[in-house]
């Protein structure tokens, strides 16, 4: 499959929302809650967004040639 930078690009936003949000919880919501609440909500997108990759990315993958059992049989046999 090919690499996509964009979705790379996406994917590191995403992670670094989700990064903050995790930092901020445990320092910032004791500090002020408040702007704990604000900066929460901006960073909110970062799960949505890594379920918006994630759906592109296996859509991509498996755009002509999918078969729904050896999905399930390679997803089984992972660890």
């Amino acid at each position: 499959m090919k690499k996509y930078k964009e979705i790379e690009i996406l994917r590191a936003y995403a992670i670094f929302g989700v990064l903050g949000t995790h930092i901020l919880n445990d320092t910032l919501f004791y500090y002020n809650e408040a702007l704990f609440g604000v900066v929460a909500f901006y960073l909110n997108y970062a799960v949505s967004l890594f379920v918006l990759i994630s759906g592109l990315v296996l859509g991509l993958k498996y755009r002509y040639d999918f078969s729904v059992i050896s999905f399930y049989k390679k997803r089984a046999l992972q660890r």
